[in-house]
């Protein structure tokens, strides 16, 4: 009884920690009935989204194309050490695709934040998404996810896929004019796109306000972490700092993707996209859309349960 008692307590504990994931795609917009629909204006299914103003993505399709797929080639989850990011449920995933040559889309699915990242309260950012170039040459081409305000086009934050100077990595820019900064672990060849199966990565960014800055300054990506220890480094890890020029943000409202250079053919898939408060909120694999914490505390439960039941046995 001590030791239930005792991990219904720590159970309680972890379930009043100030976390939440704050919103959140399982991209499940893929059936049978309407297999590579476009994504514009398609309502996210129940319990697959959250935590946005829109139910659905405002795409801008300008020789471009965003559409749901089914990841039918190898399914997108990724297993690292104490990571283990599952396949959404019914295996799809949002394609972005390039129809021309060194296309510049900055803003080729867009979403509003029901509520709004505040620096002055809510001092780090955590997101996460799972990510592959399946298909095409990624030669002098960013692919990104974005957080930004509307209205404000020179401050943002990209985090994504990279070429810079003929050097093909991970990548993290803290505004829309600034240079990437790349990982160190470097990806083989040319392209993270392997012949037939393509290899799917696992990104978490951290957006952070340091002490004595009113705005968000200092932008980390983490490409396949290999632990749920908070920040732990994987492939690659670097950190990219709001340069004097630009003051950043004090607050965040919008969320999206875009890319600069994607020629003919180019095929960008991205699914299981989490934006959170800690390291846990978008790593650790509880069910979707339920508060990591509470997530924590329910699997404190189901072991004391499991515990009691063997004492009794």
């Amino acid at each position: 009884m001590k030791l239930l008692a005792t991990s219904l307590v720590l159970a309680l504990a972890a379930s009043n920690v100030h976390a939440a994931k704050l919103a959140g795609d399982e991209f499940q917009y893929t059936t049978a009935a309407s297999p590579g629909q476009a994504l514009n204006g398609v309502v996210s299914p129940a319990g697959s989204s959250f935590g946005f103003v829109e139910t659905s993505w405002t795409t801008n399709t300008t020789n471009t194309s965003v559409g749901s797929v089914a990841a039918t080639t190898s399914a997108m989850s990724y297993s690292g050490s104490g990571v283990n990011i599952p396949a959404s449920p019914i295996n799809s995933a949002v394609q972005f695709s390039s129809n021309a040559a060194n296309v510049t889309n900055t803003t080729a699915a867009t979403r509003t934040l029901t509520t709004a990242l505040v620096a002055a309260t809510q001092p780090d950012v955590y997101v996460s998404f799972l990510a592959r170039f399946q298909a095409g040459t990624f030669t002098t081409e960013n692919f990104y996810f974005y957080l930004g305000t509307a209205g404000t086009a020179g401050n943002r934050y990209d985090i994504g896929f990279s070429d810079v100077g003929g050097a093909t990595d991970f990548g993290v820019r803290a505004t829309t004019n600034g240079t990437y900064a790349q990982t160190s672990g470097g990806l083989a060849g040319s392209v993270p796109n392997f012949g037939t199966t393509p290899a799917t990565y696992f990104i978490v960014g951290k957006l952070t306000k340091d002490a004595g800055s009113s705005t968000y300054n200092r932008f980390t990506i983490f490409a396949n972490p290999t632990g749920i220890v908070p920040d732990s480094a994987g492939t690659g890890s670097t950190t990219v700092s709001v340069g004097t020029a630009n003051s950043g943000l004090s607050s965040i409202n919008t969320v999206g993707f875009g890319f600069t250079g994607l020629d003919s053919g180019d095929q960008f898939q991205i699914d299981n996209l989490l934006i959170g408060q800690t390291w846990q909120d978008v790593v650790t694999p509880v069910p979707f859309g339920v508060d990591s914490t509470a997530g924590l505390a329910l699997l404190g439960l189901a072991s004391a349960w499991k515990l009691r039941r063997r004492v009794k046995a």
